[in-house]
């Protein structure tokens, strides 16, 4: 997602969370046809294909956010807490997670800690053969149960798997001048998104301990909005229906999930806006749907946090 910078004609509560100065020591980045910013603390991926990265940093934090590709991560750094819509992890080193495109996620990391990850982020378009193909292989994006957990920790044996595969896409790269390497990329990938499938269909039928929690005064707050975004869901609207306090509501909004409640929101409709438009609705349809009132504010909002205006995103 790309962040904000026009802050002009912004609410003050609409700025993207802050991050800390990234320091690298390590990085191993490969990517066709994307382009890969480091800025402020945060990696921005912008692009048509996929991207995969090893990397190593102190004072790391990533603020909130969501994407239009699918993302893998790879953890080999302790103590990570990672909060994926309603749900909270506390995750160890060798933990795996999966993204969709739909996922409000962050990742906190202790800053005086080493972070160390992999992670592989593609267009779902760029695997459009294999996809129709094989849809299995998109099950831990597009086709999830009551039980699903974004975050799973992998035992020693998996995780040397993950490692040799995750590296083997890295390799394959840089033979890159080989009339078939965009082909092995695909067949790597697949490679990995069939492991991580037997892993994720595994812990289905035989769930692991439960790795996360729900905060169950807000749980509810997040699913109500979720559940009604055409609606007035203004501040006075949710602290009325939920009976608490205004400043309690967006200290917990902040503390759990790094978001106020308007920055939410704006969220879950954005996310929702894209849905109808992949499905040709018209825009002002679109823009009536998810709660604005306004065709020019959500044209303006919806290209601040996808970087595209609904017309074009319609067309791409």
């Amino acid at each position: 997602m790309d962040s904000i910078k026009n802050k002009k004609d912004m609410p003050a509560d609409m700025e993207t969370p802050k991050t800390l100065p990234i320091n690298y020591n390590t990085q191993v980045l490969v990517q066709t046809e994307a382009i890969t910013d480091i800025d402020e603390g945060a990696v921005k991926v912008q692009g048509n294909n996929y991207w995969i990265g090893h990397l190593k940093c102190y004072n790391w934090e990533m603020p909130t956010h969501f994407h239009d590709h699918y993302e893998i991560c790879f953890f080999l750094t302790e103590n990570i807490t990672c909060n994926v819509g309603t749900k909270s992890y506390v995750l160890k080193s060798g933990s795996i997670a999966v993204f969709n495109d739909t996922d409000i996620h962050r990742i906190i990391v202790s800053p005086d800690v080493l972070h160390d990850r992999f992670i592989i982020q593609f267009n779902p378009k760029f695997m459009q053969e294999m996809f129709f193909a094989y849809p299995e292989l998109t099950e831990q994006f597009t086709n999830r149960t009551s039980k699903f957990q974004n975050c799973l920790q992998l035992d020693e044996t998996q995780k040397e798997k993950i490692i040799l595969l995750l590296n083997k896409f890295i390799y394959c790269y840089e033979d890159k001048n080989t009339n078939s390497y965009k082909l092995k990329i695909k067949l790597i990938l697949c490679e990995i998104l069939l492991f991580i499938n037997e892993i994720y269909y595994a812990n289905q039928i035989s769930p692991a301990v439960k790795n996360y929690a729900y905060n169950e005064q807000l749980r509810p707050i997040m699913e109500y909005i979720q559940d009604n975004l055409s609606m007035d869901l203004n501040l006075d609207n949710l602290v009325s229906k939920f009976f608490i306090g205004k400043q309690t509501l967006i200290k917990l909004f902040k503390r759990e999930i790094g978001l106020t409640p308007n920055q939410y929101l704006i969220y879950c409709r954005i996310i929702k806006a894209r849905e109808f438009i992949k499905q040709g609705i018209y825009i002002y349809k679109v823009c009536e749907l998810v709660g604005y009132t306004n065709i020019s504010s959500f044209i303006r909002t919806f290209r601040r946090l996808t970087g595209y205006t609904p017309k074009y995103y319609q067309k791409k």
